[in-house]
Protein backbone atom coordinates (compact mmCIF):
# COMPACT_ATOMS: atom_id res chain seq x y z
CA UNK A 1 0.00 0.00 0.00
CA UNK A 2 2.77 2.51 0.96
CA UNK A 3 4.94 1.85 -1.86
CA UNK A 4 8.30 3.75 -2.04
CA UNK A 5 7.38 5.12 1.36
CA UNK A 6 6.62 1.67 3.44
CA UNK A 7 9.33 1.43 6.32
CA UNK A 8 11.80 -0.85 5.65
CA UNK A 9 11.66 -3.34 8.83
CA UNK A 10 15.32 -5.33 9.68
CA UNK A 11 14.64 -8.27 12.69
CA UNK A 12 17.90 -8.51 14.84
CA UNK A 13 19.14 -11.54 16.66
CA UNK A 14 21.92 -12.89 18.43
CA UNK A 15 24.23 -14.58 16.18
CA UNK A 16 24.24 -17.76 19.37
CA UNK A 17 20.38 -17.86 18.37
CA UNK A 18 20.03 -16.84 14.75
CA UNK A 19 16.92 -18.75 13.45
CA UNK A 20 15.30 -16.20 11.72
CA UNK A 21 18.52 -15.68 10.02
CA UNK A 22 18.57 -18.70 9.69
CA UNK A 23 14.68 -19.76 8.10
CA UNK A 24 15.12 -16.41 5.95
CA UNK A 25 18.23 -17.85 3.94
CA UNK A 26 16.58 -21.60 4.25
CA UNK A 27 13.48 -19.93 2.89
CA UNK A 28 11.80 -22.44 5.55
CA UNK A 29 11.66 -22.79 8.76
CA UNK A 30 14.51 -23.78 10.31
CA UNK A 31 16.39 -23.76 13.82
CA UNK A 32 19.76 -21.93 14.86
CA UNK A 33 22.82 -24.03 14.38
CA UNK A 34 24.09 -22.73 17.58
CA UNK A 35 21.42 -24.00 19.88
CA UNK A 36 23.58 -25.13 22.72
CA UNK A 37 25.66 -21.80 22.93
CA UNK A 38 23.45 -19.60 24.56
CA UNK A 39 23.66 -16.01 24.43
CA UNK A 40 23.82 -13.22 27.14
CA UNK A 41 20.74 -11.66 25.04
CA UNK A 42 18.38 -13.90 26.94
CA UNK A 43 15.52 -12.86 25.79
CA UNK A 44 16.23 -13.54 22.57
CA UNK A 45 17.66 -16.32 22.67
CA UNK A 46 15.20 -18.43 20.61
CA UNK A 47 16.81 -21.02 18.70
CA UNK A 48 13.58 -21.99 17.01
CA UNK A 49 10.54 -19.76 15.13
CA UNK A 50 7.07 -20.67 15.57
CA UNK A 51 5.16 -21.19 12.52
CA UNK A 52 2.74 -18.45 13.12
CA UNK A 53 5.45 -15.95 13.78
CA UNK A 54 7.50 -17.03 10.74
CA UNK A 55 4.37 -16.39 8.17
CA UNK A 56 4.18 -12.70 9.81
CA UNK A 57 8.25 -12.22 9.94
CA UNK A 58 8.68 -13.75 6.17
CA UNK A 59 6.50 -11.30 4.14
CA UNK A 60 7.20 -8.20 6.18
CA UNK A 61 10.96 -8.31 6.94
CA UNK A 62 13.22 -6.57 4.45
CA UNK A 63 16.46 -8.18 6.39
CA UNK A 64 17.46 -10.24 9.15
CA UNK A 65 20.64 -9.11 10.95
CA UNK A 66 22.33 -11.24 13.73
CA UNK A 67 25.00 -9.71 15.63
CA UNK A 68 27.46 -10.94 18.57
CA UNK A 69 27.04 -10.51 22.10
CA UNK A 70 30.24 -8.47 21.95
CA UNK A 71 28.39 -5.58 20.86
CA UNK A 72 26.22 -5.60 23.79
CA UNK A 73 28.28 -4.01 26.07
CA UNK A 74 29.25 -1.27 24.40
CA UNK A 75 25.65 -0.39 22.71
CA UNK A 76 24.56 -0.74 26.52
CA UNK A 77 27.24 2.30 27.46
CA UNK A 78 26.32 3.81 24.03
CA UNK A 79 23.04 4.50 25.56
CA UNK A 80 23.98 5.07 29.53
CA UNK A 81 26.30 7.85 28.28
CA UNK A 82 23.61 9.79 26.36
CA UNK A 83 21.71 12.59 27.80
CA UNK A 84 19.31 12.01 29.42
CA UNK A 85 20.95 8.28 29.84
CA UNK A 86 18.91 5.31 28.98
CA UNK A 87 19.41 2.00 30.94
CA UNK A 88 18.49 -0.96 28.46
CA UNK A 89 19.18 -5.02 29.39
CA UNK A 90 20.86 -6.84 27.06
CA UNK A 91 17.97 -8.27 25.19
CA UNK A 92 17.20 -4.37 24.27
CA UNK A 93 20.17 -3.26 22.17
CA UNK A 94 20.46 -5.75 19.49
CA UNK A 95 19.40 -3.64 17.11
CA UNK A 96 21.89 -0.31 18.38
CA UNK A 97 24.48 -3.36 17.94
CA UNK A 98 22.84 -3.34 14.35
CA UNK A 99 23.50 -0.18 13.60
CA UNK A 100 27.27 0.40 15.35
CA UNK A 101 28.18 -2.52 12.79
CA UNK A 102 26.47 -1.48 9.45
CA UNK A 103 28.12 2.23 11.04
CA UNK A 104 31.27 0.57 10.61
CA UNK A 105 31.04 -2.06 7.78
CA UNK A 106 29.97 0.11 4.75
CA UNK A 107 28.94 -3.02 2.85
CA UNK A 108 26.52 -3.96 5.68
CA UNK A 109 25.25 -0.38 5.66
CA UNK A 110 24.42 -0.20 2.00
CA UNK A 111 22.85 -3.96 2.02
CA UNK A 112 20.43 -2.56 4.90
CA UNK A 113 19.47 0.67 2.67
CA UNK A 114 20.62 3.17 5.71
CA UNK A 115 22.25 6.50 4.16
CA UNK A 116 22.82 9.94 6.04
CA UNK A 117 18.93 10.29 5.28
CA UNK A 118 17.63 7.54 6.81
CA UNK A 119 15.35 7.90 9.63
CA UNK A 120 15.54 4.85 12.50
CA UNK A 121 14.00 3.61 15.35
CA UNK A 122 15.74 0.62 17.35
Amino acid sequence: RLGSERPRFIAVEPTEANCLQCSAEAGALTASPHSDAGTVQTGLDCTEVAEVAWRVLATGVDDFVAVPDAVVEPAMRLLADDSPAVVAGHSAVAGIGALLAAAAQPGLQQSLGLGPDSVVAA
